[in-house]
Formats: structure tokens, C-alpha cells, sequence
């Protein structure tokens, strides 16, 4: 067995035991495979080669007589995996033939974490402090571009002027094809968009593909100091209030707050919630926003994690809840936090939703250091709406389906001027 300071043990015996799913043999056996698959590659097959067969993979240095078989049926433990990655690595270095080999542990780990599922992965160093930053703070690095899934493409929909992206050349309709070095091919908009942020002042380099273009480009900038508008707001004809949640951070539930003051002081009758391309955020902080439209002690999302373990979450709100009518503005983009706002909203009868079916992001992530200054994230529990919904890979449907973007406002007005008498005559 591997001391408790190996990174490759400590990962694995993370994933044994954190992983919202305890591993099977069919999991040991694909994290194997993965992580053979990424050594044999990082080797390179004019050194290394591998055969996967029915039963058991192969391993064989290209130019020496020295090879290993792994029998894919004995990968039932966390000892039979780490046992086989382990003598792997090793065979790696000797097919290398004294060239330099990279990082052969951290390889594997990518490889065994890219099993579990599309929120569970390997975070290289440099990273972690910069997620903990974003997650708490309302101060990141940005590009200020956005991106759209265009059948599996992922394609700038917005580039905000003065901002790096613009002085650095982006435009609307290139193909995001690699953040730095790491190819974006099969992420999803949320996971690339995480790539995008980092410390202010950072260098990145962002190459695309245009239409005309002969060759991809490659473009460099450094990310710029952006301090995030969480909740945005104003007030529309007939004393309806609006107000956008952009994301949830540490200090979104008290700009809520704050829109709330100053959109009551104006008299607000009803209220338009948009949760449109909102990528989700903190737990607390869409708890603490669903507080302001929820009865104390009302239920508001359930987290199931591994087993039986089940958390309530209850709202704790000290003053009385908003009563009046609401609209809440749902698409594709809304995910993980903002749909636990629309789901419970739709479920304690709070609000009708509008829009599109949401993105089905419900999953709890957390983040755990490995040695080497990486840090590995693994899905560990998944969101259940008040109702019993589950949210992951489901997604949030709307009460009424309005696909086109620029007639969802127009709809949620119509909706709320027919609906709430107090309205009437506005």
C-alpha cells in the first residue's frame, strides 16, 4: 500500500469514499482503463503501445521486449487499481528510454476522475485558489466574452467592449476550441466558462476558429479586474419590478435585498425574476435568495449525498417573505443554483416560470487538496426540489414554453397584468 502523501492514493481512496456513488467494478475498471489509456499517451506510441482486449489490457514497449497485462475483472478494490496504475507508471518510465517522462500520476488521476462524470475532474495548480476566490468574492479575472452550445460547439455569443477579449481580436461566432493548452472539445458552457476565469492580471490565450479563417487562431490576453453585478434591476411600466440574479456569490442574497429596498420604495406590485443564463453558484446563496419569496421553516432544496444521507434545507428568513406576484424567466443556461430557486418557487406555488426547459445541473461539488498543490472535484450529493424532483440531467420545464428569447419579458408581463388584479389599469 502507498503511503498517504502519494497523490495517486490519496485520489483514489477520495473517490472511494466521497464520490456520491461508491464504485463498482464496472467504475474500478473504466478508471483503470482511463488512466492506462492517458500513461500509454503521454509515452507516446512510437515507445508504448496498448491493446484493450475483452478481458484484460495490454501494455508493451515498442522497443524493448518488456510489456504488462492487466486483467480487467481483478479491478475490484482500491488496492487493485492503484496496484495496476502504479506498476504502469512504472513500465512508462522504461519504455521512455531515458527521455524526460511527464508527470505520469497526475495523468492517471485525469484519466481514472474523466469516469465519473462531466463535474468531476482533476484541477491543475494555480487553479484552486482561484476557484475558493470566485466562489466567495465578487472580484475575479474576466474576459468578458459568453458562450452558446451550438450542436457541441462552443461559440462567443457576446463579447463586452473594452474588455480583453475585444482589445484581443474575439468576435462574435468563433468556435472556442482550446483555453491555454487545454482542448475544450465535449465541456459544457458552465466548465468552459470556469476555464475562462482566473486571478486578475493573469496571462491566457484563447484559440478559435473563424469562418474564413484559414488556420485556427491564437489569441493572448490577461484577465481583467471585474467586479460582478450578482443582481441587477429596475423598475418596468404598470409597478412591475425586474430583476436579473447574474450569479450567486457570497453577496447575492444581500443585493437582493438591497433591489428589493429600493424597488418597494416605488411601490412594486409584482415582480419579474430573471434567471436566464445564470450558471449557478454557492448553495447558501440560493437558499438565502429563495428566503425572500418563502415562508420561514418551508422547505427549500434537499441534498441527497451518498447512502442514505439526506439534508434538508429549510428557509430560516426573520422577515416575511415577498407575497406579491411573480414571473420567473428560465432557459437552457439556468442551472445548479438557479434552478434550486425556480424549483422551489414552482413548487411551494410561488411563481409560474417562463422560458425554456432549464439546463439540469443539480449536483453538490466539493474540492479536495492532493499533494503537489492540485486539487480534485468530485460530485458528492445531488439536489431534490421540495416536490421530490431530481434536477441532474432532468432539468426544470417551464408552466409555459416560450422559446424565443425577446418574447420572454413581453410574455411575463402579459401573464402577470392578466393574473394580478392589483395590476389592472396600470
Amino acid at each position: 500500500m502507498a503511503e498517504s502523501d502519494d497523490p495517486l492514493m490519496v485520489a483514489l481512496l477520495l473517490i472511494d469514499e466521497k464520490y456520491v456513488a461508491k464504485p463498482q467494478l464496472a467504475q474500478y475498471r473504466g478508471m483503470v482503463g482511463q488512466g492506462l489509456l492517458r500513461i500509454a499517451n503521454a509515452i507516446g506510441r512510437s515507445r508504448m503501445g496498448m491493446e484493450d482486449a475483452p478481458d484484460e489490457w495490454t501494455l508493451q514497449c515498442a522497443k524493448r521486449p518488456v510489456g504488462r497485462a492487466f486483467v480487467k475483472n481483478a479491478m475490484a478494490s482500491v488496492e487493485a487499481v492503484y496496484q495496476a496504475l502504479h506498476e504502469a507508471m512504472a513500465l512508462g518510465k522504461i519504455c521512455a528510454e531515458g527521455a524526460p517522462p511527464p508527470d505520469l500520476t497526475y495523468l492517471a488521476i485525469k484519466g481514472m476522475a474523466s469516469t465519473l462524470d462531466s463535474q468531476s475532474y482533476l484541477i491543475e495548480p494555480g487553479k484552486y485558489e482561484d476557484i475558493k476566490t470566485e466562489s466567495q468574492e465578487a472580484v475575479t479575472g474576466e474576459l468578458g466574452l459568453e458562450l452558446e452550445d451550438h450542436r457541441g460547439a462552443l461559440v462567443v455569443s457576446d463579447v463586452k467592449l473594452g474588455m480583453p477579449a475585444d482589445g484581443a481580436g474575439i468576435r462574435l461566432g468563433d468556435r472556442l476550441v482550446r483555453v491555454d493548452d487545454a482542448p475544450v472539445a465535449g465541456l459544457s458552457v458552465a466548465r468552459a466558462e470556469e476555464l475562462l476565469r482566473g486571478s486578475v492580471g493573469s496571462n491566457v490565450s484563447l484559440t478559435v476558429e473563424r469562418d474564413g479563417a484559414g488556420a485556427p487562431l491564437t489569441l493572448a490576453m490577461a484577465r481583467q479586474a471585474h467586479r460582478f453585478q450578482s443582481v441587477k434591476f429596475q423598475f418596468l411600466r404598470g409597478a412591475v419590478g425586474y430583476v436579473r440574479v447574474v450569479l450567486f456569490h457570497g453577496q447575492t442574497a444581500q443585493d437582493l435585498v438591497t433591489a428589493f429596498e429600493r424597488l418597494q420604495a416605488l411601490n412594486m406590485k409584482a415582480l419579474i425574476l430573471d434567471l436566464r443564463d445564470n450558471v449557478g453558484g454557492l448553495l447558501n446563496a440560493a437558499i438565502g435568495v429563495a428566503e425572500s419569496f418563502i415562508p420561514r421553516d418551508a422547505l427549500i432544496v434537499v441534498v441527497n449525498g451518498r447512502g442514505e444521507r439526506r439534508d434538508e434545507h429549510r428557509s430560516q428568513a426573520a422577515v416575511p417573505p415577498f407575497t406579491a406576484p411573480i414571473v420567473v424567466l428560465i432557459n437552457q443556461r439556468t442551472a445548479s443554483s438557479a434552478e434550486i430557486v425556480a424549483a422551489a418557487l414552482r413548487d411551494w406555488q410561488r411563481a409560474i416560470l417562463v422560458g425554456t426547459k432549464s439546463h439540469g445541473k443539480g449536483s453538490v461539488q466539493s474540492i479536495y487538496p492532493l499533494p503537489g498543490h492540485y486539487a480534485l472535484r468530485l460530485t458528492t450529493a445531488y439536489y431534490v426540489t421540495p416536490l421530490g424532483k431530481k434536477i441532474d440531467n432532468e432539468g426544470i420545464e417551464p408552466d409555459v414554453v416560450v422559446e424565443n428569447k425577446d418574447e420572454q419579458l413581453a410574455k411575463a408581463l402579459e401573464l402577470l397584468f392578466k393574473n394580478a388584479p392589483s395590476l389592472q389599469g396600470k
